[in-house]
């Protein structure tokens, strides 16, 4: 029995759909890995300057989820 063209549709919808949340799932991972990494690499700024490095890297993160966001409609 060969599938019908409705049945062929519906299985690429739902692979996409599986796809699209796994490599969000993995986006998000990475995003968090790295500004993990990059906490743990670079050093603080001195006590004197309230803009630290860890703000820095959590607005960048933070900024780099909502990009992934708008673009893979996360």
């Amino acid at each position: 029995m060969t599938p019908t063209r409705n049945q062929r549709s519906s299985f690429d919808t739902y692979l996409t759909k599986k796809f699209d949340k796994a490599l969000t799932s993995e986006f998000k991972k990475a995003a968090v890995e790295t500004a993990a990494e990059c906490r743990r690499l670079l050093p603080l700024r001195s006590a004197g300057n309230p803009v630290r490095n860890e703000d820095l890297i959590a607005k960048a993160a933070k900024e780099y989820v909502e990009i992934l966001n708008k673009k893979y409609m996360i």
